[in-house]
C-alpha cells in the first residue's frame, strides 16, 4: 500500500506538517502554489525541510502544527486546517474543518463538515468548539463557547467559567459573559440571541430574540416560537409576544410590552391594541383633573408637514407644536436629544373627557336657565292674555 508523502517545516518551536497525496489535475496549481510558498518561508528564515517537496502531489489534506508539552492533536478528514499554540487538546474530525488559535489546556474542536473554530481557550475544563456541518464558533472562552448544531454561529467573550451556546439549527449566539452561573443560549432552531449578560439569557423558541443586558440572579427569555425579549431581565412566554424594556414580561400570544418604544413611522395594531397598566390597585394620589376645558382651549391643534429631514414622514398630519404646547402642558415636550423636541401627549384622552364633563356641565347650566327663562316667558304670556280678556270686557 502506498503510503501518504509528508513534508514537514521546523522554524522555532514549531513544526509544520504537510501531508499530501495525488489528486485530480485541477487541484495540481493550488497545491504547487501552496509549496512553492512554504519553499520561500523556509528560505528566508534559513530552515530546512525534513522532507522534500513532491510537486508532483496535487491535493493538501492536512495543514496542522505540532503539539506542545502535553497537548494532544486528533486529525481526521480531508482537506482540513489546524493551527496554532496547543497544551490541550486541539481536534480536526470531519472534512473541510478548521481549527485555529490558542489552546491554554482546554478543548479545541472543529467537528462537522466545513466547520470553523477560532479563538482563545483557556487551561482545564474550557472549551472552544464548532460541532455542526457550517458551525461557526469563534471567541475568547475561559468556559465553554460551543456552536453546537448544523449552521450554527456561536460569537464572543465567555469569561469565569461560563456558558455561551449557539445549540439550535442556523441558531445565532453572540455576547459577552463573565460570570460562573451565566449562561447565553440561542437554543431554538433560527434563534438569535445577543447581548451583555450576568445571568441567564436564552433564545430557546424557534425563531425567537433575545437582546440586552441581564443583570446576576435575573434573565432574559423568549421561550415560545417568534417570541420576543429585548432589554433587561425581560421575558417573553408566548408565541409571537414581543417585550421591550426593564424587568418586563409578556402577557399573552400576539402581544406587545413595552417601555419608551421609539417609533419612526407608524406603527399598526392589527386586531390589537397597545395596553398599559391602569388597575386602581396599583394607583395612588388620584385627583381630579382641574381646569381641562380651559387648558384644552390654550392648546392650538394644527395641520402641517414635516421638512424632508431626519427621515420624518411625509404627506399632511394634524397635531401641535412643540414649544407651544410647552407654555401649557411642560410635561408633554421631551428634548429628543440632537437638539430637537418632541412631544408625547400623555393623558390626552383623560383631559379631553375631562373637558368635555365641563362643557356638558357648563351647557347644563346654561339649559336650566333657559328653562326657567321660558317658563317665565310662558306665565307671562298666560298673564297678558288674560288682561286682554279683561279689558275686551
Amino acid at each position: 500500500m502506498m503510503s501518504t508523502p509528508r513534508v514537514s517545516l521546523q522554524i522555532g518551536t514549531y513544526r509544520l506538517y504537510i501531508l499530501t497525496k495525488h489528486g485530480r489535475n485541477n487541484m495540481k496549481t493550488t497545491t504547487c502554489t501552496i509549496l512553492a510558498v512554504l519553499s520561500t518561508i523556509s528560505a528566508s528564515y534559513a530552515v530546512t525541510l525534513t522532507q522534500p517537496i513532491d510537486m508532483n502531489n496535487n491535493n493538501i489534506v492536512n495543514v496542522s502544527n505540532v503539539v506542545s508539552s502535553g497537548g494532544t492533536q486528533i486529525v481526521s478528514g480531508e482537506n482540513i486546517i489546524s493551527l496554532g499554540y496547543n497544551e490541550g487538546r486541539r481536534q480536526n474530525r470531519d472534512k473541510g474543518t478548521v481549527n485555529m488559535g490558542y489552546n491554554g489546556g482546554g478543548l479545541s474542536d472543529a467537528s462537522g463538515r466545513g466547520a470553523l473554530n477560532l479563538g482563545y481557550v483557556g487551561g482545564a475544563g474550557c472549551s472552544n468548539a464548532a460541532y455542526g456541518d457550517g458551525a461557526v464558533n469563534i471567541g475568547f472562552c475561559a468556559g465553554r463557547n460551543l456552536a453546537d448544531n448544523h449552521g450554527a454561529i456561536n460569537m464572543g467573550y465567555c469569561g469565569n467559567n461560563g456558558l455561551n451556546e449557539a445549540y439550535g439549527q442556523g441558531a445565532i449566539n453572540m455576547g459577552y459573559i463573565n460570570n460562573p452561573t451565566a449562561v447565553n443560549d440561542a437554543s431554538g432552531s433560527g434563534s438569535m440571541n445577543v447581548g451583555y449578560n450576568d445571568g441567564q439569557r436564552r433564545a430557546t423558541g424557534d425563531g425567537s430574540l433575545t437582546g440586552g443586558r441581564t443583570t446576576s440572579g435575573d434573565g432574559n427569555y423568549a421561550f415560545s416560537y417568534g417570541s420576543w425579549a429585548v432589554g433587561c431581565n425581560a421575558t417573553s412566554s408566548h408565541n409571537y409576544a414581543y417585550v421591550f424594556g426593564r424587568g418586563l414580561q409578556s402577557r399573552r400570544e400576539n402581544s406587545l410590552s413595552c417601555i419608551d418604544l421609539d417609533v419612526n413611522g407608524t406603527p399598526y395594531a392589527n386586531q390589537s391594541s397597545f395596553t398599559l397598566y391602569s388597575d386602581a390597585r396599583l394607583k395612588e394620589n388620584v385627583t381630579m383633573i382641574g381646569n381641562a376645558l380651559d387648558t384644552m382651549l390654550r392648546l392650538r391643534g394644527v395641520t402641517f408637514t414635516y421638512k424632508k429631514t431626519k427621515g420624518l414622514p411625509q404627506g399632511t398630519r394634524m397635531g401641535f407644536i412643540a414649544q407651544e404646547t410647552e407654555t401649557v402642558m411642560p410635561s408633554w415636550v421631551q428634548d429628543m436629544g440632537d437638539g430637537y423636541k418632541g412631544m408625547a401627549p400623555e393623558g390626552f384622552e383623560a383631559l379631553s373627557v375631562e373637558a368635555t364633563r365641563e362643557l356638558k356641565t357648563s351647557v347644563d347650566i346654561q339649559q336650566k336657565k333657559v328653562d326657567a327663562q321660558q317658563k317665565e316667558i310662558e306665565q307671562l304670556r298666560q298673564e297678558i292674555a288674560e288682561m286682554r280678556k279683561m279689558i275686551a270686557k
